[in-house]
C-alpha cells in the first residue's frame, strides 16, 4: 500500500511537471520514444528496453520535487521505493518486454526486420499527467500495433512503462 502511495504521488509530480508542454513537442518525443522502443525490440534487448525506463534517480528526483507530500519521511519513502523499484517494478519491465516479445513471435513478427510507421499518443494526457502511446510497424506485408499505457513525460522526454502489450 505504501509503495502505491508512493507511485502515485510520482505520477502526480510528473503530471504537474509537464502540464504546459506544447503539443508539437508531444508529437516529436512520442515518434522519438516509439522509435527507441521499436529498435529494442529489433535489437532483442531488455537492456536497451530499461534505458527508455525512468531511472530511480529520475524517480527520487521527482520525489525530492514533491517533498511538501513526504513531509519529514522523504528518506524513508525514497529508501521504501528503491526497494519496490529493484524487487517489483524491474522484474515487471522484464516480463511485460520478454511477453510481449515472444507474442510478437508467436504471430510471425520478425523483430530484427520491422520497420517504424508511426507513433503517437491514443489519448489526451490522464489527470495523473501519464499517457498512452501507440507504436505502428510493418513486419513483412502487415500492419503491427504496441501499446504503451501510463507513459511517463519527465523533463520534456517520454519514458516507456512496463505496460505494453501488441493490439
Amino acid at each position: 500500500m505504501k509503495a502505491l502511495a508512493i507511485f502515485s504521488t510520482l505520477l502526480l509530480g510528473v503530471h504537474f511537471a509537464t502540464a504546459h508542454m506544447p503539443e508539437e513537442e508531444k508529437g516529436t518525443a512520442a515518434e522519438n520514444l516509439g522509435r527507441q522502443i521499436l529498435v529494442t525490440f529489433q535489437n532483442k534487448s531488455i537492456k536497451e528496453y530499461y534505458h527508455l525506463f525512468p531511472s530511480l534517480e529520475e524517480l527520487h528526483g521527482l520525489m525530492m520535487a514533491n517533498s511538501d507530500a513526504y513531509s519529514v519521511f522523504l528518506d524513508v519513502a525514497k529508501k521504501d521505493f528503491a526497494k519496490v523499484y529493484q524487487k517489483r517494478i524491474k522484474p515487471e519491465i522484464e516480463s511485460a518486454y520478454l511477453r510481449t516479445f515472444y507474442a510478437g513471435c508467436e504471430l510471425g513478427i520478425e523483430w530484427s526486420e520491422v520497420i517504424f510507421v508511426g507513433a503517437y499518443e491514443a489519448e489526451s494526457p490522464r489527470a495523473d499527467g501519464t499517457s498512452s502511446l501507440v507504436i505502428e510497424f510493418l513486419s513483412g506485408q502487415k500492419n503491427y500495433k504496441l501499446l504503451v499505457e501510463k507513459v511517463m513525460i519527465l523533463s520534456g522526454e517520454w519514458k516507456t512503462t512496463q505496460y505494453i502489450n501488441l493490439i
